[in-house]
């Protein structure tokens, strides 16, 4: 068991299984290590790993064969990436210093691993490690000798090329040379051809071996066949039978029995400048040092054309930059801006005529900036420029100056404002080559701008800060400046009004305004003050009035070429002062006096009916204090007027009384009302005082008062005193209906004699009733226990008893007993149920509902007689009113039974309303409490 487990602990420390496991470890590892060489820095991550990981599954092999005995090579590996370095232009000491670092990478690794397992075979793994370097240090030596050889090969072909390339410009005789130095170098190949591409197309300039393809004028597109796919895909393309490939196209290849066709695209800065191709008619496939020869050689050839071209190219633009550079100088010197060059010295190179001019030197007189030309330059402020501040120094610094502006002091003593920028001018590899400045007169065009410019912003400045509106038209009577005062007078922002006629603008003004702005125009005489009324879009319709002056605005020559105008809106003042003209006649011709006191209790204001009351005039008024005025009454009105003030809140209906000033020895009665008068932000800026004078008033409901008691109490009287005669003629009368000594005859005489006296003791008992309700206090009852249901039947049966023909209905249910004047109900009782029988049809019931709510009880009696009018419903319940317009009505009594009613009802503590529509009819309810006011409640458990 012991031995079974130290063979698996060794297993897992053997170095080539390590290798194995860990390859893509050892590979991280190795390209962080490997990307510190500038020259790696660049590479992708394919083309860095390249084929190390074989090469590592191979370098296991190896190092395996230690345990197995069997005999294992690196194979190619070794020589395939040496080439690949080669070709990425890697030299030798680098591609050593990459397998050194792979093999330092795989031992630092191992060695942590030994130690992190704890096995250890020491034999085993120094015999391991030494095949490890053997392998090592056997694929180190084969790259470094393939890198060399392959090397030297290809430094010979490249210089066999350039000493090609030596000596011609002309493409059709430098290609072919090239092509035969690239056959002659390689032993394999028969053919070497090279196509360029022409747009899409791709056409044979030089072929050595396939010299027919030239002749014939041999093309094909871009990712057409063998070459166009090369030059589509932009990568080396191979085939291994050209003559029987459908790829290959064109029957001259197969004519020769090429075989082999390696392919390679002419690439500078990503695009694609031809394809080359190299042939065997012998062998199958080229050696990977042939293609990679190839391939340098066509990098180089295509170097080489491009150079070729390049100088083709630099002839023609050296010529055409002649022809301009002469056009050019003949622009600079004839151009009306100076313009200066210096190269990066500071060294003047050109100094057009505009720039002598400008600077009053001559060409010949400027040599270098510094000195020459910085002395006579001044900031824009007047302070000497130094020599780093100017813009051509600043340009040649390699700074661009854009807008700059600068002073020139001429050697005559004037100066010149100039205007102007300075670029560098930089080489096509981007060093500074030196400067230009081109600069421009400014001097008048600035004093302008500098006049212009204050008078515009005072201008600015005067319409956005005016209250008043400002506008400035031209001869067309449009809008050149307005400011957003006048805007809004108009009804148009600003931006809207601008370019716009007056008649555009405010329609219905313009016949108003558009002759006032010509007679300005014609005579340059300035007109002030106007007021004009109208209207505006602004104004929604509404009508405004403004005060307007327009004056003249005079030309550098002397004409009107525009009208200023100024308005002043005066609407608010106008209809203020209308306000203010209707407010003083309103209070002027007030019948009650009004006042307005300030904070102090001064008056501000005050009309003449009060000034009159208080015997002194309006002017008197003004100006001084409510106790001033008024010293009687100071002590006790100061306190109520203080209390508004600090308050806020109203005193109104103040009663008082005393003399008045112009009324001596009578006492008037007055009725006055404080209110606080507040400044449209709430706070309280005074009073409003309103006092009426209710003298008159006062007199006249007193006389009414009196005639209506005395009215009353003669009604009163009256009735009281009829009574007893009544009484005596209806006993004689009853008397006589008993007597058998009265003939028959006379039967109905003395039987009309008794109806009428009984109606005239109900009416009697009618006034007195209503004499007790108005002057007495109201009705008097005596309550006692009672039931309501049983009073409500004995009634019903009385009216029963007189309307036989009519029909009274009795709902109730419930407990209906309780304290109250039985004799007063059944008044109640009775009077409801005439007035309902009396004010409905003949043929329609009359109903009787009791209702038990507790404490309460509610009575309702209904008919279905027409409606109330509506009018009439309010005052149903007072005296001498009937339910019907006029005097049309079925009964001939006083009007007072339902007054009667509500009297009752009260004095009993209840109420009594009435409800009446149409298809409803008219009902009305009375709410009693069950016991009257001031009869205790007995024990409910006693009934």
């Amino acid at each position: 068991m012991a031995e079974h487990e130290a063979s698996t602990a060794l297993a897992r420390v053997r170095l080539c299984d390590f290798i194995r496991e860990n390859t893509s470890r050892i590979l991280e590892l190795w390209e962080r290590e490997v990307r510190l060489l500038p020259v790696l820095q660049d590479f992708s991550r394919p083309r860095l790993i390249d084929h190390l990981p074989e090469f590592l599954e191979r370098v296991a092999e190896v190092v395996e064969t230690v345990h197995t005995g069997e005999e294992k090579t690196l194979g190619g590996f070794p020589e395939e990436h040496a080439l690949e370095r080669l070709n990425a232009g890697l030299d030798v000491e680098q591609v050593a210093q990459e397998y050194a670092l792979l093999r330092a990478c795989v031992l630092e690794l191992y060695a942590g691993h030994v130690g992190a397992m704890g096995a250890w075979a020491p034999d085993v793994m120094l015999h391991e490690v030494v095949y490890f370097n053997r392998t090592f240090d056997e694929a180190v030596t084969t790259s470094i000798s393939r890198y060399a050889r392959a090397r030297t090969r290809t430094l010979v072909a490249l210089d066999r090329l350039s000493e090609a390339a030596l000596g011609t410009e002309a493409l059709d005789t430098f290609l072919p040379r090239l092509l035969r130095v690239i056959l002659e170098t390689t032993e394999s190949v028969d053919t070497v051809t090279l196509l360029l591409r022409e747009g899409d197309m791709l056409r044979v300039r030089a072929s050595v071996g396939l010299e027919e393809l030239v002749s014939s004028g041999f093309t094909l597109r871009v990712g057409e066949g063998f070459s166009g796919t090369i030059a589509a895909e932009r990568r080396p393309r191979e085939v291994r039978s050209a003559s029987t490939d459908p790829l290959v196209k064109g029957q001259v290849p197969r004519d020769h029995g090429i075989r082999a066709l390696y392919g390679v695209p002419l690439l500078r800065n990503g695009e694609v400048l031809g394809v080359a191709h190299m042939g065997s008619r012998t062998a199958f496939e080229f050696s990977h040092e042939d293609k990679l020869l190839f391939r340098t050689m066509v990098t180089r050839a295509t170097g080489l054309l491009v150079q070729a071209r390049l100088v083709a190219s630099e002839r023609a633009a050296r010529e055409e930059a002649e022809s301009r550079r002469q056009l050019l100088r003949m622009v600079i010197e004839q151009s009306g801006d100076a313009i200066i060059m210096a190269d990066e010295r500071g060294q003047v190179r050109l100094f057009n005529a505009e720039a002598e001019r400008l600077h009053g030197v001559r060409r010949e007189e400027v040599t270098a900036l510094e000195g020459s030309l910085a002395s006579t330059l001044l900031t824009v402020e007047g302070r000497p420029l130094s020599w780093e501040e100017t813009p051509l120094t600043r340009a040649l610094r390699g700074a661009p100056v854009m807008g700059a502006h600068w002073v020139v002091r001429r050697p005559d003593g004037s100066v010149r404002t100039l205007s102007g920028s300075a670029l560098p001018i930089r080489r096509p590899d981007g060093s500074l080559a030196g400067a230009v400045l081109s600069a421009r007169d400014e001097t008048e065009r600035l004093m302008r701008e500098v006049e212009t410019a204050e008078a515009l912003a005072l201008l600015d400045t005067v319409l956005a800060t005016a209250p008043v509106g400002l506008s400035f038209v031209d001869e067309e009577l449009r809008y050149v400046r307005i400011n957003h005062a006048l805007a809004a007078i108009n009804g148009l922002p600003v931006g809207s009004t601008l370019g716009r006629t007056m008649r555009e603008v405010v329609p219905e003004l313009a016949p108003i305004v558009e002759p006032l702005c010509r007679h300005v125009l014609d005579t340059g005489e300035p007109l002030l003050d106007l007021e004009v009324s109208g209207t505006t879009p602004g104004l929604a319709g509404n009508l405004g009035h403004w005060l307007v002056s327009y004056y003249p605005v005079w030309n550098r020559r002397g004409q009107v070429s525009m009208v200023g105008s100024v308005v002043v809106d005066i609407t608010e003042r106008k209809g203020a002062e209308e306000r203010m003209a209707q407010l003083d006649a309103l209070v002027a011709a007030a019948p009650v006096g009004l006042a307005l006191l300030d904070t102090e209790l001064r008056y501000v204001h005050i009309n003449e009916a009060l000034a009159r009351a208080n015997g002194l005039s309006v002017e008197a008024h003004v100006g001084r204090a409510v106790s001033e005025v008024l010293p009687e009454y100071a002590p006790w009105s100061e306190p109520l007027l203080r209390r508004v003030l600090e308050t806020g809140e109203p005193l109104r209906g103040l009663e008082s009384r005393g003399a008045a000033a112009h009324d001596p020895g009578v006492i008037h009665h007055w009725v006055s009302d404080y209110f606080p008068v507040r400044a449209p932000e709430g706070r309280v800026m005074g009073l409003g005082v309103v006092v009426m004078d209710v003298t008159e008033a006062r007199r006249k409901e007193e006389e009414l008062h009196r005639a209506a008691e005395f009215r009353e109490r003669f009604l009163g009287i009256v009735s009281h005193d009829l009574r007893n005669p009544l009484n005596a003629i209806l006993l004689a009368a009853n008397a006589l209906m008993r007597s058998d000594c009265v003939m028959k005859q006379h039967l109905k005489a003395v039987r009309r004699i008794t109806t009428s006296t009984e109606r005239m003791v109900r009416m009697i008992g009618e006034l007195l009733d209503f004499t007790r309700g108005r002057l007495g206090g109201g009705i008097p009852i005596t309550p006692r226990p009672a039931n309501l249901r049983l009073l409500c039947r004995h009634v019903l049966e009385e009216l029963e008893a007189v309307h036989l023909d009519r029909e009274l209905r009795l709902r109730a249910q419930g407990d209906f007993q309780g304290a109250w004047d039985p004799d007063r109900l059944a008044q109640l009782l009775g009077n409801l149920g005439k007035n309902a029988l009396d004010y409905s049809p003949a043929d329609t019931p009359v109903d009787f509902s009791l209702h038990d709510e507790g404490d309460t009880l509610r009575l309702e009696v209904h008919n279905e007689g027409p409606p109330i009018p509506r009018e009439l419903l309010a005052g149903i319940f007072e005296p001498f009113r009937r339910a019907v317009r006029g005097d049309a009505h079925p009964t001939s009594g006083l009007g007072l039974g339902l007054f009667i009613v509500r009297e009752i009802a009260r004095a009993h503590g209840g109420s009594v309303e009435v409800r009446s529509s149409e298809g409803r009819g008219t009902t009305f309810t009375v709410r009693l409490p069950r016991y009257s006011p001031g009869t205790p409640a007995p024990d409910r458990a006693l009934h």
